[in-house]
């Protein structure tokens, strides 16, 4: 038995030695021979033979290892007294003799003196892998009591999942202090060094791609394990772990780059595996199946090129000092951390910076990249300019608009010179001459209270034969834009209105958006139009398209449709809340469209979701700001009313109009917008997750899963509500985002379809004045109605939707953080929030939530919270218990927090105490917790959850 485990040993050290760049085969070595000591303690001793091996493996410094390895140069001593094995900070279960498995928790040693940190002839400080095994009072609070069996064992042998990666203290500290994983090693220089490959020609990608060896994407940096990042597959099925700061070769979060199947590993993961097969028969009880092996494979790969540098190389953070300024530079530690710290020169400092750092530890700087060694751990770059006090709105707002390249600056002199000279502008005579004349119809916008760029206005009027003539008018922004001059180059350049909670980031010039396009009521104004006969049961049977000009009646805002939408008799309608109305029509005449808008509406919704289409609304915070400061002094979650998808309906139908009329008539110019399918892999996720909690969820068409979706919402389970917004929730995350593209660019027609509209051809026609794309659009429909060729060629509507995208993508980014800083400003205001959240996943050591009031999903780490253990089970629904400790002893630690560690058992419990209140967490429980704004090291304000503990 002693010689087949010592021939596991030896052949992964062989393993180790053919692949020294492989270093997340080292722990391997330290987890068998772990193993094998507890195995062999429990038996009968070591034989002679493997004796001799092992002292040769673990009583000198094990410096013959490569370099790069985590336990290079460390002094390996098992804990021959536990009955569990830590791998990187975690717990893996060991079967005792009787079979039953039973993990237990590392317990924390006493120490008289603290130790000296040591550093390895390589470079290397201490790992945490070395810490543990030499200095088990460092563990990580990963105390799960589960036995995770081989499942287990083979993802701490390949790669850490996110929730073991970022468990328990480790992963706050991980992410608060920035340690670079073992591949970034610090130099006599004091600069942490890596050893990227360099990057391959051009030529080699485009060929290896054909090949099928590299696949190019969008590089993904994980938020919560820096040191993973990922890419999509090109089959769909996952993703492409690009593992290690050497592997992801200094690509940005966003970028596009290529990406090497690293497929000779495969072969050393199974000789891996093999031996882990090997060795469970040997110590006993380990639960082992293939289906457990195959879960954990990830196909891995390493960035060969950067093909396009998508993100801006700018970034806001806080600048510290490095070494006490011994090298020459000072550290500027990013507010993402999925960006790069950067070396700046201590002469591009301020001034007091040498000599007062204390000053400047609350202050946020915005830099530049300048240059990235491939053999550097940091970049290095300059300072651009100080923002002002982390946590604050506008210096916090303007460094994530650099970042994500918004600009936000004033429209330059020649941009607004392209606009009429005269204000008021009067539309010229010869326009009226060249469009449809609808001043004389009943037409009004819809649109929130507070907007002042009203780009859409609807109308409707009942025909003898009892059909109706529905309108959608839409402002006539292509007119004042004339291809290719500054202005037309500024809208393309920022290619959509970015909305902050403070703040709009304007496309176009105010006056353009609010005074010359808008259509406000009263006035004449230039629009396109499209016109349908639709039947009061909402069959369309006709249909119009071309440019008009309108006077709009009257500006509505939800609030008052809505109030017409839900009153029966006009005349018990306050009239006096409603604006005023223009021209000849009267507000009669406008309850009475808005109803049958509503009525046709409901049909055209029910027929669009009874042909699959599916919804899933994310919940949008809104807050009220204090008009003196700024500050928020309210916020709430916004809900859409009929009045939102009366106009909601009537949009879509535009834009598909207008998508079947570009195909028809410029078919290989037409620009689109497509929804991809949802990634596969995470689909297939969710619906384990469901199928274990005994939720009957279909994904196989949109239509299957809104099907899903409703009888959830229309079901007697308790507790619905929250279930069904936990799920809104998860069946979001595998959803792709749509995309523009030009119809030219793809030949396979079922990649054009929307797939959570459900319907073959879609594109935007309703929003010029914020979305570029609309205006592209426009230019395309007075193009096919007058019959001629669109300007622009296949190639370069494919760079136009490309770059829209980008911009839109970072648009949406940006509003998030803007919602995000503003519900951190307000809980910082607030001290504490108590508020109602679902459960959305159980860790090994963390509970995610979904805050029901907002929205946000918050982890709460097991380690925050006062518990003596806790133990996760998936054997059914997943489940974790939590044990409480006594109130006494809880308010005791924290006194003595920081001064004192307590002797623990194997069990994780403080010697000499009980064990205090058991619960029970469930996953889609709906539990309260406690949000508090807090800040470390150095960081912004960051909105933390805690579980309270239970009333007994």
């Amino acid at each position: 038995m002693n010689q087949k485990a010592v021939c596991c040993v030896r052949t992964l050290q062989r393993l180790q030695r053919k692949t020294v760049h492989c270093k997340r085969y080292f722990k391997h070595l330290a987890l068998l021979q772990n193993l094998l000591e507890l195995q062999n303690k429990k038996r009968k001793s070591l034989s002679k033979s493997f004796c001799s091996h092992y002292s040769v493996a673990h009583s000198q410094k094990l410096s013959a290892m490569d370099s790069d390895s985590k336990i290079a140069g460390q002094t390996f001593q098992p804990d021959l007294s536990l009955e569990g094995v830590l791998v990187e900070n975690h717990i893996i279960g060991v079967a005792p003799l009787d079979g039953n498995l039973g993990g237990k928790q590392l317990g924390k040693s006493k120490r008289r003196k603290p130790r000296k940190k040591k550093v390895s002839k390589s470079g290397l400080n201490d790992s945490p892998l070395s810490k543990a095994s030499v200095d088990p009072s460092l563990d990580s609070p990963s105390c799960n009591k589960g036995s995770p069996g081989l499942e287990a064992f083979v993802q701490a042998s390949s790669t850490p999942t996110d929730d073991m990666c970022n468990s328990g203290k480790s992963s706050k500290s991980r992410s608060q202090k920035r340690n670079y994983h073992s591949e970034t090693t610090p130099s006599k220089g004091g600069i942490p060094k890596m050893n990227c490959n360099e990057y391959w020609p051009l030529a080699r990608v485009e060929e290896s791609i054909k090949e099928g060896t590299v696949i190019a994407g969008t590089f993904r940096i994980s938020q919560r394990n820096y040191s993973n990042a990922y890419i999509t597959s090109s089959d769909g099925d996952g993703d492409i772990l690009i593992e290690g700061f050497n592997h992801r070769n200094r690509a940005f979060h966003g970028d596009i780059v290529a990406v090497e199947k690293m497929e000779e590993e495969e072969g050393l993961k199974r000789e891996v595996q093999d031996i882990a097969r090997r060795l469970a028969l040997e110590v006993g009880n380990l639960q082992i199946t293939e289906e457990n092996i195959k879960k954990t494979d990830k196909k891995r790969g390493r960035v060969v090129r950067i093909l396009e540098k998508k993100h801006s190389r700018k970034l806001a953070g806080m600048l510290k000092q490095y070494k006490n300024n011994a090298f020459g530079f000072a550290l500027l530690s990013p507010q993402d951390s999925r960006l790069p710290r950067l070396m700046i020169s201590l002469n591009d400092c301020p001034k007091d910076f040498l000599t007062r750092p204390q000053d400047f530890e609350n202050v946020l700087f915005m830099a530049e990249v300048t240059d990235w060694k491939r053999t550097n751990g940091m970049a290095s770059g300059k300072l651009i300019k100080e923002l002002g006090a982390s946590g604050e709105i506008v210096p916090e707002t303007e460094g994530f608009l650099a970042e994500y390249s918004v600009d936000d600056s004033a429209f330059p002199e020649d941009v607004l010179a392209c606009l009429p000279g005269e204000f008021p502008w009067k539309i010229p005579d010869e326009e009226y001459a060249k469009r449809r004349d609808l001043r004389h119809d009943v037409i009004f916008t819809i649109d929130p209270a507070t907007a002042r760029d009203l780009d859409d206005a609807l109308s409707i009027k009942q025909n003898e034969d009892g059909n109706f003539e529905v309108g959608v008018h839409i402002a006539d922004v292509s007119f004042f834009i004339e291809e290719g001059n500054a202005l037309d180059n500024a809208a393309a350049s920022r290619a959509t209105s970015v909305y902050l909670v403070q703040k709009v980031v304007p496309m176009l010039p105010r006056a353009l958006c609010e005074n010359l396009c808008s259509l406000n009521p009263g006035e004449d104004k230039l629009t396109y139009s499209v016109i349908w006969t639709i039947t009061p049961d909402g069959k369309v049977l006709e249909e119009w398209f071309g440019r008009s000009v309108i006077r709009s009646c009257t500006k509505l805002s939800y609030d008052h449709a809505q109030q017409m939408i839900e009153t029966d008799d006009p005349n018990s309608l306050d009239w006096t809340q409603f604006p005023e109305i223009g021209g000849s029509c009267k507000l009669t005449d406008v309850y009475h469209c808005v109803h049958n808008l509503y009525q046709l509406s409901l049909h055209l919704r029910k027929r669009r979701f009874d042909s699959g289409a599916l919804a899933l609304n994310q919940p949008k915070l809104t807050f009220t700001l204090d008009l003196e400061t700024g500050l928020p002094n309210g916020f709430g979650m916004f809900l859409a009313r009929d009045s939102n998808r009366l106009v909601e309906e009537f949009m879509l139908l535009a834009n598909m109009a207008v998508a079947h009329r570009l195909v028809r008539s410029v078919p290989e110019h037409a620009l689109l917008r497509r929804h991809p399918f949802p990634n596969s892999k995470m689909v297939d996720d969710l619906l384990t997750l469901c199928k274990r909690c005994d939720i009957g969820l279909e994904t196989g068409t949109s239509k299957d899963l809104n099907s899903s979706l409703e009888k959830l919402k229309n079901s007697d389970l308790p507790n619905k509500e929250a279930i069904y917004f936990a799920l809104v929730s998860l069946c979001s995350k595998p959803m792709q985002l749509a995309k523009y593209f030009c119809a030219g660019e793809i030949e396979d027609v079922n990649q054009y379809r929307h797939y959570a509209l459900n319907v073959p051809l879609y594109t935007h026609f309703t929003s010029p004045i914020r979305r570029y794309p609309d205006v592209i659009v426009h230019r395309m429909l007075t193009a096919a109605l007058q019959e001629q060729k669109v300007k622009q060629g296949v190639q370069e509507l494919k760079k136009v939707a490309d770059h829209c995208n980008d911009k839109k993508t970072s648009a949406k980014k940006v509003q998030e953080l803007s919602v995000l800083l503003f519900f951190n400003a307000y809980i910082r205001e607030a001290g504490e929030l108590r508020e109602s959240a679902v459960i959305v996943g159980l860790l090994g050591s963390a509970v995610d939530v979904l805050l029901l009031h907002s929205g946000f999903v918050k982890r709460i780490y097991c380690n925050s919270l006062s518990l003596h253990k806790w133990k996760v089970s998936k054997e059914s629904k997943d489940t974790m218990k939590i044990y409480w400790k006594d109130e006494n002893e809880a308010e005791l630690e924290a006194d003595e927090k920081g001064t004192i560690n307590k002797q623990k058992t194997n069990d994780g419990e403080a010697a000499g105490s009980t064990i205090g209140l058991e619960q029970t967490l469930q996953i889609f429980d709906k539990i309260e917790v406690i949000l508090r704004s807090e800040k470390k090291d150095r960081s912004s304000y960051t909105v933390n959850a805690y579980i309270p503990r239970p009333e007994t």
